[in-house]
């Protein structure tokens, strides 16, 4: 007998083409807009690797800045302790930065677009003891399910 295990089939089904063996980029930015509360959430992610080179850690409280003239990002270790804190899940070393859009704060997308992804551009991203800076690509459309 040659069982098949359908919590695997239902793992592979789940994947959108195309994303099964792609590199887990560095810095990733998504824009959530949440119609019930009127609110728009940005969430910054942060790949191991990025975290290991910009020497942060999940508990750390950070400043998410932007460089309008430029375009610029950047994810800065807070002094003094204000800021937000990288939070993350046990089984992931991903940092995750997530805070409330408010007015004069920048956005990757139309305020209610319903969920939208940017990914770091690899060629931008400098990285300093506490800090990452990056520029985003061209943001693309999430139409997966919640």
């Amino acid at each position: 007998m040659g069982f098949v295990s359908l919590h695997d089939l239902a793992k592979k089904g789940r994947k959108s083409p195309g994303k099964g063996n792609m590199p887990i980029p560095a810095v990733a930015v998504t824009q959530a807009y949440y119609e019930s509360r009127e609110a728009c959430i940005l969430t910054v992610r942060i790949s191991p690797e990025g975290m290991d080179s910009a020497r942060l850690k999940k508990g750390d409280k950070v400043d998410v800045q932007y460089d309008p003239e430029n375009n610029f990002w950047r994810v800065k270790l807070s002094v003094g302790g204000k800021g937000y804190a990288i939070s993350g899940t046990a089984k992931s070393e991903t940092g995750v930065v997530r805070f409330t859009h408010y007015e004069g704060m920048p956005l990757i997308a139309e305020r209610q677009a319903r969920k939208v992804r940017a990914f770091a551009d690899e060629q931008t991203i400098q990285y300093g003891a506490g800090e990452v800076t990056f520029s985003l690509l061209q943001p693309e459309q999430d139409d997966s399910e919640d």
